[in-house]
């Protein structure tokens, strides 16, 4: 998605360097277990919000 926007500008991409994409990657790697679990808490709560019918 982010390559995409990047791209609709008409300007050149700018890489960035190997030990930024690096660094990103290890810490994103931390991250993406809890972002997915933090995201389908809150879709839990959306749905006991919206629809408290559905557990039964």
């Amino acid at each position: 998605m982010f390559q995409v926007l990047a791209r609709s500008t008409g300007s050149p991409l700018r890489k960035i360097s190997d030990s930024v994409r690096e660094t990103t990657r290890r810490q994103m790697g931390k991250e993406l277990p809890l972002i997915g679990e933090r995201h389908f808490s809150a879709l839990r709560r959306i749905l006991d919000r919206e629809e408290p019918e559905y557990r039964n």
